[in-house]
């Protein structure tokens, strides 16, 4: 499995599946010990079965022409990529 580091915890890739509205997968979260050490699981769009990508992060880089970003769901950086690319 794919793990990615961020300042505030590390991201373990989930396994992209097919949905209704298109390429998720959902990650596993452990925050930084500043965040107390919590696990979570968060959903991510992704750009298909092969999306390794980490996740997105709004907050750092807002596109307002990717619409997950528009609309304040999380996406992979592929994902990201493709969204705006398309628009």
């Amino acid at each position: 499995m794919t793990t990615t580091t961020t300042s505030h915890g590390t991201y373990t890739h989930g396994t992209p599946r097919r949905t209704e509205s298109g390429w998720t997968r959902v990650d596993q979260w452990e925050a930084s010990e500043d965040g107390g050490g919590m696990i979570a699981a968060d959903l991510f769009h992704c750009a298909g079965r092969d999306d390794d990508s980490a996740p997105h992060c709004i907050a750092r880089s807002y596109v307002s022409t990717c619409s997950w970003c528009w609309l304040g769901y999380g996406h992979t950086e592929d994902e990201h990529a493709r969204s705006v690319t398309a628009s």
